[in-house]
């Protein structure tokens, strides 16, 4: 009889804390994520972010070699608005100033795979400076709310690979964009 009552109180606590772990839901567990998912209990990877709003770089990396910060450009920004479809792009320099501009359009936008097409001027003329009709990246990785990775592909050249890496803006609106 001890020997039962021994194995039972072994086994019976084994029991309920397997069926606990029944009991946890998987899912989105930031609630920052546009898919936040209130009742998950444990993150499981899937949450999505809206990046509608003002990034900037803080890193370019072309064909393993770093594009950014320059001598010429110390500041980069992206004014994204979804809805629209519409991406700005803003460089400055070591002084501030704004250097170049880029008006872009959204051709598609699914899965995170992005093409947009578009020109880049001199701000001081007004002057385009490169037209790109179609610029296809990848959303690769959005950490957060805050963070993401673009992979742009075949650009600037085919066979090329250009990675951004950007922070969401605290410095600026999307009524700053000019």
């Amino acid at each position: 009889m001890k020997k039962i009552f021994y194995t039972f109180l072994l086994i019976s606590p084994l029991l309920f804390i397997s069926s606990c772990e029944e009991d946890k839901e998987e899912g989105c567990t930031d609630s920052q994520a546009i898919n936040y998912n209130s009742v998950a209990d444990i993150d499981d990877s899937t949450c999505l972010y809206d990046w509608t709003g003002v990034w900037e770089i803080t890193s370019a990396i072309l064909n393993g070699d770093s594009m950014f910060p320059t001598t010429e450009i110390t500041e980069a920004v992206y004014y994204i608005n979804l809805e629209p479809g519409v991406i700005g792009t803003q460089n400055y320099n070591s002084d501030g100033e704004l250097t170049h501009y880029g008006d872009w359009n959204i051709i598609s936008n699914s899965n995170n795979s992005v093409v947009m097409g578009g020109a880049w001027y001199d701000y001081s003329t007004d002057e385009e400076f490169a037209v790109f009709p179609s610029i296809a990246f990848n959303v690769d990785f959005m950490t957060n709310n805050h963070n993401m990775t673009w992979r742009f592909v075949d650009f600037p050249n085919p066979g090329d690979t250009y990675v951004e890496t950007l922070v969401r803006s605290t410095t600026y609106s999307l009524s700053d964009w000019q």
